[in-house]
């Protein structure tokens, strides 16, 4: 798939609420989803082993506890970051407890 916003051709794209979402630049792509429907392309992002190898995958551990949007977000990527994108994810992890210490205390 390319994104036509970053131009980049990558298979780094997931589906969140209907919308692919380029994991390079973040933007959010319709316009692909509908061409991969079209296509029939596979969804290979729906349950992978970066979360399912876990006793309590992090989107059930979340749910389960009603946690904020960004303490979700920080236990999704510490919880797959040694599978999957090592320092990037921790990296977005310190962006997301951030974010959360600027809205709770600022």
């Amino acid at each position: 798939m390319k994104c036509e916003y970053c131009k980049v051709e990558t298979k780094q794209m997931n589906l969140i609420r209907g919308k692919w979402t380029c994991i390079p630049c973040g933007t959010y792509n319709n316009k692909d989803l509908m061409k991969a429907l079209k296509t029939s392309e596979p969804v290979s992002n729906i349950n992978p082993t970066h979360y399912t190898d876990f006793a309590i995958p992090p989107n059930e551990y979340i749910t389960a506890n009603k946690l904020e949007w960004e303490v979700g977000n920080v236990i999704k990527y510490v919880t797959r970051y040694e599978k999957k994108n090592g320092l990037e994810d921790l990296v977005k992890a310190q962006k997301y407890i951030a974010l959360l210490i600027e809205r709770k205390y600022s």
